[in-house]
C-alpha cells in the first residue's frame, strides 16, 4: 500500500511537470526541495516508486535521480479512486440481488462487501475532509455551484451508504486541486484524499 510520503512525492513531481511542461524529467533533489525534506532521505521512497512503475527513472543513481511520472503515476494524482481500486481489492461495493429459478450455485457466487451502513462518525470524517480540501481552493472555485452540488451529492451518497459514489466525489477533488491550486496544496491534499477513500472501505 502506497504511503503518504510516496503520495507527496507523486504530487510534487506532478506539480513540477505542470509548472515546466517542456522538461521531461526532474531531479530528486528538486522534488525534495519542493517537499522541504532532505534529498538523501527521499531516495528510498523514490526508488520504491520507480520499482512500482509510478515513476520512471534509474534507481541505481547514487545521488540526484532524474524522474518522470508514468501514466500510472499520473492516475494516482488525477484519479485516486481508480488507482486504489487496481491495488486494493477491498475497494468494491456490491449489493444483494435475488436470483430466481434454477442456477448453478458455484457460478452464481455473489461477493458481499462494503454493503453495511456508513457510520455517522465515518460520514462526518468524510464530510470534514471534503470541507477541509475545498477550504484550500481559491475562493471563487470553492464557492462555485459545481463544488456546492458535489457537497450536496456527497451528503446524499453518504446517507444512502453509497461508498463508491461518495469515494468518487472525494476522488474528483484531486483533479480540481491539481488544476486550481499551487503545489503545496496538492501535496497536502492528496494523502488526505487517499485516506478518506480508504476510510469508506475499511
Amino acid at each position: 500500500m502506497i504511503d503518504d510520503k510516496c503520495l507527496k512525492i507523486l504530487a510534487a513531481v506532478y506539480s513540477l511537470r505542470n509548472e515546466n511542461p517542456n522538461r521531461p524529467t526532474f531531479l530528486s533533489n528538486e522534488v525534495a526541495t519542493l517537499l522541504g525534506v532532505d534529498d538523501i532521505g527521499l531516495l528510498p521512497a523514490i526508488r520504491y516508486l520507480i520499482s512500482a512503475g509510478l515513476l520512471d527513472g534509474n534507481p541505481m543513481s547514487i545521488y540526484a535521480i532524474p524522474v518522470a511520472l508514468t501514466a500510472e503515476g499520473t492516475d494516482y494524482v488525477e484519479n485516486p479512486l481508480d488507482a486504489l481500486r487496481t491495488v486494493e481489492k477491498s475497494l468494491t461495493q456490491t449489493n444483494t440481488i435475488n436470483v430466481g429459478g434454477n442456477f448453478n450455485a458455484i457460478q452464481s457466487t455473489i461477493l458481499q462487501m462494503n454493503t453495511s451502513a456508513i457510520s455517522e462518525t465515518d460520514a462526518n470524517t468524510v464530510r470534514d475532509s471534503f470541507d477541509t480540501i475545498v477550504g484550500q481552493l481559491p475562493p471563487d472555485i470553492a464557492a462555485s455551484q459545481d463544488i456546492q452540488k458535489n457537497r450536496d451529492s456527497l451528503n446524499t451518497k453518504l446517507g444512502a451508504s453509497d461508498r463508491l459514489g461518495a469515494a468518487g466525489i472525494i476522488s474528483n477533488l484531486a483533479k480540481v486541486v491539481s488544476i486550481a491550486t499551487d503545489s503545496a496544496v496538492l501535496i497536502q491534499a492528496l494523502p488526505k484524499i487517499f485516506d478518506t477513500i480508504r476510510l469508506l472501505f475499511h
